[in-house]
Parts: structure tokens; C-alpha cells; sequence
């Protein structure tokens, strides 16, 4: 699929679908500097309802680079006819 050219993330997301695995692996507290990533596993596009659902796993870590919090998540987003071409 060609993702180029899509609009900014605001105008993309129609609806969360659900967070199926949310896990709080360590204590964090005001102050703390994190950082993340997210990574999308699943694409599975609707071009009919021009959208696609996506799965995606992220995590957080802290300055000590332990993981904070892991999670997936599905979310609808809409796609440009172009990336369906």
C-alpha cells in the first residue's frame, strides 16, 4: 500500500476500536523522562468503507531504559484512494 501523501494524524483517526492489552510494568512519577515507540502489526484495509482498521504495539521506557508500559491498540483510520492504488 502507498502511504504517502496522507493527511495529518487528526484528520485520519474516525474511532478507537479498543485497547486489548494494556500492561503498567513499573511505577513512573512526575518528572520522569520516557520515551516510546509504536510499531503497527496489522493493516487490514475496508476499501469499500474507505478505511482500515490498524493494529498497532507500543511501549514506554524510562531513562534507565526499562519498559514502563506496554500496549496494542486498534483504531480506524481513513485512507486516500491513493493508497489503495
Amino acid at each position: 500500500m502507498n502511504l504517502n501523501g496522507l493527511k495529518p494524524a487528526e484528520d485520519l483517526a474516525i474511532a478507537g476500536r479498543g485497547l486489548p492489552d494494556v500492561r503498567f510494568l513499573r511505577p513512573v512519577r512526575p518528572g520522569d523522562r520516557l520515551t516510546g515507540s509504536l510499531r503497527i502489526v496489522e493493516l487490514s484495509p475496508e476499501p469499500d468503507r474507505n478505511r482500515a482498521l490498524v493494529r498497532t504495539e507500543g511501549e514506554l521506557r524510562n531513562a534507565d531504559g526499562k519498559p514502563v508500559l506496554t500496549m496494542s491498540t486498534d483504531a480506524y483510520l481513513h485512507l486516500s484512494r491513493a493508497a489503495f492504488g
